[in-house]
């Protein structure tokens, strides 16, 4: 859709249209049918008011047209925006379509299909976005220098920086300290300091 309305068909139509709007009424609809038989099908999209417009004090609730046909044309689809919701309609030759709500209906199968994808794109979207914001604060933890000592359980920014105050920056730095003096830097119970001295163990591993 997008590419046909950048094409130059567009254009061309119009000015075909609008020549044949000049020629005499004989000749009008030879051309209108010869144009109509190169055609399946007209499908128009017309943006109404987003806004909902009133009449003599009342709300106009719905919008709706349908689209004009030519020549041997069996088939026109006709959709219009107003106030948030969209009204589709269609006209066809009872001949070819005797039941055009079985068009209608294909057209709420595909809505559904196409929600369901936004739906989907949206939380894979979500989840990307999650995913790099853990890695971005992984990378600045990482960096940091006292990163390290961050990866360990039990060693969160303010015992890091307390470490890091003490000289210490690394696992294996911290691993040489005795529980009692490691203690006394975070200014926890020994019990902890043996307990993080245990991590600290795993990461330098």
């Amino acid at each position: 859709m997008a590419e046909l309305k950048t094409s130059k068909e567009g254009p061309i139509g119009l000015v075909v249209l609008s020549t044949m709007g000049v020629t005499p009424h004989e000749l009008q609809g030879s051309l209108v049918e010869m144009f109509g038989k190169k055609l399946t099908a007209v499908m128009t999209n017309v943006p109404g008011p987003p806004m909902p417009l009133y009449m003599a004090g009342s709300r106009i609730q719905e919008l709706m047209f349908w689209v004009p046909q030519s020549g041997r044309v069996g088939l026109g689809i006709s959709i219009i925006s107003y106030a948030g919701k969209v009204q589709l309609g269609v006209a066809t030759d009872a001949g070819l379509v005797p039941d055009p709500d079985k068009i209608i209906e294909g057209f709420y199968e595909e809505f559904a299909d196409l929600l369901a994808l936004a739906v989907e794109a949206e939380a894979i979207s979500e989840a990307e976005r999650k995913t790099a914001v853990s890695k971005t604060t992984d990378f600045v933890t990482l960096a940091s220098p006292n990163g390290r000592l961050q990866q360990i359980n039990g060693i969160g920014p303010t015992f890091a920086t307390r470490l890091e105050e003490a000289g210490v920056l690394t696992p294996e730095q911290l691993l040489i300290m005795p529980p009692d003096k490691l203690a006394d830097v975070l200014g926890t119970s020994v019990q902890r300091a043996e307990n993080i001295l245990a991590e600290a163990q795993k990461e330098a591993l």
